[in-house]
């Protein structure tokens, strides 16, 4: 017996998992909303608020993408060194600020 269903391109299997073939959203306001969730490429998903890509998480890049302002209600560590202002490495266990 089989227990999986699809409705294009969205299936749903007897284990309750639910897949999306590559390219679809996740929308979270609606239908047609601009909220929503997406895989870009292949082990990149992005997520979208207002329209816009808020965080990327890159898998192959092995790089998180935040556009914005970060806050953070207490504190922050870091496994490697820290670059404020710049793209370099700075090196394990080193804070470079620049400016």
């Amino acid at each position: 017996m089989n227990n999986n269903s699809s409705v294009d391109g969205i299936y749903l299997n007897s284990n309750t998992s639910l897949f999306l073939t590559s390219g679809n959203k996740i929308y979270l306001d609606g239908l047609g909303g601009h909220t929503y969730i997406q895989q870009s490429s292949n082990d990149v998903l992005d997520f979208y608020v207002g329209g816009d890509n808020m965080l990327k998480i890159d898998e192959g890049n092995n790089t998180t993408t935040l556009q914005g302002n970060l806050d953070v209600g207490d504190y922050i560590t870091a496994l490697g060194g820290i670059h404020v202002g710049g793209t370099s490495d700075p090196g394990t266990d080193n804070l470079v600020v620049d400016g």
